[in-house]
């Protein structure tokens, strides 16, 4: 009996041996192929990030030729999509290739000394891929705020660049109307080429081309302050024009005009001046 006992205990303690080993097999099977994929995932990811920074750095060789002695200064060259188009293969759906390049424009302002050329082209990016998300569209109108204003360019330089940024809220506002950020924006483009245009018809043209931008702006969030803001500016702008082009009595309608927006924008909280 004794020897019973002492086989049946044996065969338990192999049992229960056995057990252990495949479930350490197992769990050691499951953590090397988790890693095994982290790895690859990780992979991936580095490879995108690389590739898209290598090519925003060939961009950023190329945005500026300094033309010592040529007439023009500082010639603007278009930034190159290369950064794109060798990460193309390896990114996945809109949805991740966004997240990558919000993420690569967020970390890139987090830096002491941003590169606003990468920032406005990533969110460039952003907006093709996700129309309808605001606040890439806010970032980029900062970001080439910022491209112009660091960079001292010449007239021509922020034209060129001002006529890029038209383009791209135009393409948002027409895949997403109630988009008022990208009509807002827009808007204000609109304005700050009538300010680099010298011929005072097309100064003319630019700013009824805004004030329809402002007026869409409203009807897709009439609580846009900013918009408001913006559409009683272009009005005064519009009506500070010469007596060629705006005669006085439409000069005064204008301003009437400019009045009822601030009105409702300070009834909206705006506190700021005209």
């Amino acid at each position: 009996m004794i020897k019973d006992a002492a086989e049946k205990a044996e065969s338990r303690a192999n049992n229960i041996l056995i057990l252990l080993l495949t479930g350490m097999g197992v769990s050691a099977y499951w953590f090397l192929w988790y890693f095994k994929r982290r790895r690859k995932e990780f992979k991936k990811f580095k490879g995108i990030v690389t590739a898209s920074l290598l090519g925003m750095e060939q961009a950023r060789k190329e945005i500026i030729e300094k033309s010592s002695g040529k007439k023009g200064g500082s010639k603007i060259v278009k930034v190159t999509r290369d950064g794109r188009q060798r990460a193309e293969a390896a990114l996945g759906p809109n949805d991740e290739r966004y997240s990558i390049y919000y993420a690569m424009a967020i970390h890139e302002i987090s830096r002491t000394n941003p590169k606003w050329w990468m920032i406005r082209d990533l969110f460039a990016e952003c907006m093709e891929l996700r129309p309808e998300n605001k606040r890439p569209v806010q970032y980029y109108y900062a970001a080439s705020e910022q491209l112009r204003s660091s960079m001292n360019m010449a007239d021509e330089e922020k034209l060129k660049l001002l006529k890029e940024d038209e383009g791209k809220y135009m393409y948002v506002a027409m895949a997403d109307r109630k988009n008022d950020i990208a009509w807002m924006n827009w808007g204000k483009v609109l304005s700050e080429l009538s300010d680099l245009v010298k011929p005072c018809d097309e100064k003319k043209e630019l700013l009824k081309q805004a004030l329809e931008k402002f007026e869409n702006a409203v009807n897709a969030d009439e609580f846009e302050v900013k918009a408001w803001v913006g559409w009683g500016n272009t009005l005064n702008k519009l009506a500070n024009l010469p007596e060629a082009v705006i005669s006085a009595k439409e000069k005064e309608r204008l301003e009437k005009e400019a009045a009822v927006k601030f009105a409702k924008a300070r009834e909206l909280g705006y506190k700021g001046k005209n």
